[in-house]
Order: C-alpha cells, then sequence, then structure tokens
C-alpha cells in the first residue's frame, strides 16, 4: 500500500511537470509567433478594408450644385465670356458624406474647372454636339477629381447645365 502511495505522488509530480513544460512551450510558441509575424501594420487593414466595399447595387443617388462659373474664352482676348452653372449627379454609397466632401473640395473642382473650360474657344462650344462632347470631359475631370483617391467609391452619373451663355 505505501509502493502504491509512493507511486501515485510520483506520478502526480510527473504530471505538474509535464503540466509546467507544456505551459513554458504553449508561452515560447506564443512569444515567437509574436516577434517574428509581428503586428499587423494599417497598410493591411486598408487593403482588408477595401475588399469590405459595398457592392455598386447598394449605392445611392446623389446630386451637387456648383456655383456659377465665368471664364474668359481662348482667343478672344478677354472680349467674350462663358457663364456656366453646373450641377452633377453621382452614385455613391453615402451621398451625405460625399456632399461634405465635395464641399470640402470646392476650391479644388472650380479650379479644375475654370482651367478646363477657359481652353475653349467659342468654336469649341457652341452648338448641342459641342455642348454634350463638353458634359462628357467634365464628367472626366470630376470623376478624377473626386472619386479616384476618395476613400469612398463612387462614380459620377451625368452632368446637367442650369446655365449657359456665351457673351
Amino acid at each position: 500500500m505505501a509502493k502504491d502511495d509512493a507511486e501515485g505522488k510520483s506520478k502526480n509530480g510527473l504530471m505538474k511537470i509535464v503540466m509546467i513544460v507544456a505551459g513554458v512551450l504553449v508561452l515560447v510558441g506564443g512569444a515567437f509567433a509574436f516577434v517574428t509575424l509581428g503586428v499587423p501594420d494599417k497598410a493591411s487593414d486598408a487593403e482588408d478594408s477595401q475588399e469590405t466595399v459595398a457592392p455598386e447595387e447598394t449605392w445611392k443617388d446623389g446630386e451637387h450644385r456648383l456655383e456659377t462659373l465665368f471664364v474668359n474664352l481662348a482667343g478672344t482676348n478677354g472680349k467674350r465670356y462663358l457663364k456656366v452653372g453646373l450641377t452633377f449627379s453621382y452614385r455613391a454609397e453615402s451621398p451625405s458624406a460625399q456632399t461634405v466632401r465635395f464641399t470640402e473640395l470646392d476650391t479644388r473642382i472650380r479650379d479644375r474647372l475654370t482651367i478646363l473650360l477657359s481652353g475653349k474657344s467659342i468654336e469649341d462650344i457652341d452648338g448641342g454636339e459641342k455642348k454634350k462632347l463638353l458634359k462628357k470631359e467634365l464628367e472626366e475631370v470630376l470623376q478624377e477629381l473626386l472619386f479616384e483617391d476618395a476613400e469612398e467609391p463612387g462614380r459620377i452619373e451625368a452632368v446637367f447645365y442650369y446655365e449657359f451663355l456665351i457673351q
């Protein structure tokens, strides 16, 4: 009987040693994994967040109206100008967030459009077909400026003139 108690104590002692060794191995393995794999960086987090972009079917429509632009037309020595008012429609996950962003970018938007429009001559914009071509150019510029590097994806759907006057 004393022999059985001695064997039981030695088995318990051996079991404690095995458990301690196993615990140490788990800790060492975890530390090794942390050191070699490291903490995920923000770039991989950004890649992960891009994968969770909502599909276009869930995007909503929005519109943004720009204040009227006045630009001198090319080739007129400052004697002729274009007065144009634009509204553009777009699709995005969150149109209300985009409206805030567009307001923040208003100066850049107006600058890019002023440069584009002031490079046009009367011949470039006079007539229905030429105005349609200009709309396409405006859509491309707005798409690049507003959505190419945006955190939230979106798409310019159309540009509308609410005012178009050559003087």
